[in-house]
């Protein structure tokens, strides 16, 4: 898990610097506003926000425009929080910092709407506890993100082996070597499923957890060429061979 959030570090301020940051963003554009389909219009206007593991950003330009009181970006790594802080300077509704998903430090019903996106199955704690304490920081009639990738299909099983294939490669290794040869945003792809531990888990478990603190639970068919959803390959018989239960976007 160490090496996980290492490699996270190294990685995203590289991948993301100049245009690569905008065109990132381009790709999380259409998933938040299936976000923001599910929630009352201008539902997040002064309120607060929190991104729990918020990586570069992304999600956080995004939100930007629904005008909220204040967001949060957390993460555990200091290099990404300090060039998000350069990134994002001119925002003063805007704040970041250092912390853990596993223990967010903050008191409870603090936040209007928290996102998780594509975070806790890296942590290496158990979903339910991860879960729990997310919910800890939201307040009453607030609303919650969560993108957490599932179980099974030979595509788990590619990544799998390629991890263990380069599990004494080094990442700075492979970063130097690809740079010049594939696009950053599949470099963040490919070196997000080698160089990181998960814990994936099965859609019915992560509904059940869900449904135990909010009233109502949406699954999100995901964006067409970035997610993986049976809403999306709904002609491909053999999703479930290629790609397990997919993404899980709640």
């Amino acid at each position: 898990w160490k090496k996980s959030e290492k490699t996270y570090d190294f990685l995203w301020p590289k991948t993301t610097k100049d245009k690569f940051q905008k065109i990132s963003r381009k790709m999380v554009e259409p998933r938040v506003k299936q976000i923001l389909a599910e929630i009352p219009n201008k539902f997040l206007k002064n309120k607060l926000i929190f991104d729990s593991g918020c990586g570069t950003g992304r999600y956080i330009e995004c939100f930007l425009k629904q005008k909220p009181k204040k967001i949060i970006g957390m993460d555990r790594g200091v290099s990404i929080i300090k060039e998000n802080k350069k990134r994002f300077k001119k925002f003063k509704n805007l704040e970041f910092k250092v912390g853990d998903v596993k223990k967010i430090p903050y008191k409870n019903e603090v936040f209007d709407f928290v996102c998780s996106a594509g975070v806790l199955h890296h942590s290496g704690q158990k979903l339910e506890k991860l879960i729990n304490e997310h919910c800890r920081v939201i307040k009453k009639n607030g609303y919650f993100f969560i993108f957490i990738i599932a179980k099974g299909g030979l595509l788990s099983e590619t990544w799998n082996f390629a991890r263990k294939l380069l599990k004494d490669v080094p990442v700075n290794y492979v970063y130097n070597y690809l740079e010049k040869k594939i696009n950053p945003l599949r470099m963040q792809g490919f070196v997000d499923h080698i160089y990181t531990s998960n814990i994936p888990t099965k859609r019915l478990r992560l509904e059940k957890i869900l449904k135990k603190k909010f009233t109502k639970v949406t699954k999100l068919k995901g964006i067409m060429g970035a997610d993986l959803t049976p809403e999306i390959y709904k002609k491909d018989k053999f999703y479930r061979k290629r790609f397990g239960e997919g993404d899980l976007r709640y």
